[in-house]
């Protein structure tokens, strides 16, 4: 059985990964839209289209790299910065759930 914590982290790290499609699903759709040539040189993103491991990391370096902020864009800056932020803070996260299953067990 998990303990408390470890449900409570379970069921945030499950609102994140949610959340963080959601983010990617508007962002790329507003990228594919606005800006196609950005779009394409990214791989042609899409939540569906079983993105390549190149495309994924196009995608991430354009975010985390900060690549978005040249398009001058307030939308995708504002979705680019909360993707960005749940991905980190997921990360920080399963590192969090990680240590309390280690530490305490299932």
């Amino acid at each position: 059985m998990f303990t408390r914590t470890e449900q409570i982290l379970f069921a945030l790290e499950l609102v994140l990964v949610l959340y963080s499609f959601r983010l990617f699903s508007k962002l790329t759709t507003r990228l594919k839209q606005r800006y196609p040539d950005t779009w394409q040189q990214l791989g042609s993103p899409s939540l569906f289209a079983g993105n390549s491991p190149e495309t994924t990391s196009k995608v991430t370096g354009f975010v985390f790299g900060g690549r978005y902020r040249d398009l001058n864009d307030e939308q995708v800056t504002r979705l680019a910065g909360r993707w960005k932020l749940v991905n980190v803070l997921g990360i920080g996260g399963l590192v969090v759930l990680a240590y309390e299953i280690l530490k305490y067990g299932p």
